[in-house]
């Protein structure tokens, strides 16, 4: 498993990656300046997405896709950081999950 950034379709894929990804980063970080504003966000929603990029994850394993494989690992850590900031948040403003 080599990534070629010679291919369009690699490159491609790093670009839709990278933007895909850009998308979690502003909310993560506005939870971090205002943790009280995770809590009313839906929790259901990043454990999906969590679900979603282990899965995608696998499939990039199975397919030995490395594009896919590196995008979709990190995106599970970033819905794993939205998932336990709302949990948390939900917890420490006494909200049920």
């Amino acid at each position: 498993m080599i990534l070629n950034v010679l291919d369009p379709i690699a490159v491609m894929g790093v670009i839709a990656g990278s933007v895909d990804l850009s998308s979690s980063l502003p909310q993560i970080v506005a939870n971090i300046v205002r943790p009280c504003a995770a809590a009313h966000q839906c929790w259901a929603r990043n454990a999906l997405q969590l679900t979603a990029n282990l899965l995608w994850a696998a499939y990039g394993a199975g397919r030995k896709d490395l594009v896919v494989m590196i995008f979709s690992i990190v995106g599970a850590i970033a819905a794993a950081t939205l998932l336990v900031q709302t949990l948390r948040a939900r917890k420490q403003n006494g909200l049920k999950p």
